[in-house]
């Protein structure tokens, strides 16, 4: 009987496992990517590199504010190292 019930529910995830989920997907690449503001205030942290050697780098942050309204500073690092990051 067990081994049945457990044929029977792997039967029903593999049959739902077909059924094809809907794409929440933005309408344009502008609205996909949003934009936000990314701040630098100057300040150098320290980190280490894949050789290990010890590097610096300038701490960049953008204000996330959650449901609640309390605003946080959520570091992010940039993708393309040469861009300017905007100094506010």
């Amino acid at each position: 009987m067990k081994r049945k019930m457990i044929a029977l529910l792997l039967v029903l995830v593999t049959v739902l496992g077909m059924f094809p989920a809907t794409a929440q997907a933005a309408s344009s690449e502008e609205e996909a990517l949003g934009e936000i503001d990314i701040y630098s205030d100057g300040t150098e942290l320290d980190y280490l590199s894949i050789n290990g050697a010890a590097r610096t780098q300038k701490y960049t942050y953008y204000n996330y504010v959650d449901k609640e309204g309390a605003t946080n500073e959520i570091p992010c690092y940039c993708v393309n190292p040469s861009a300017p990051v905007r100094a506010e």
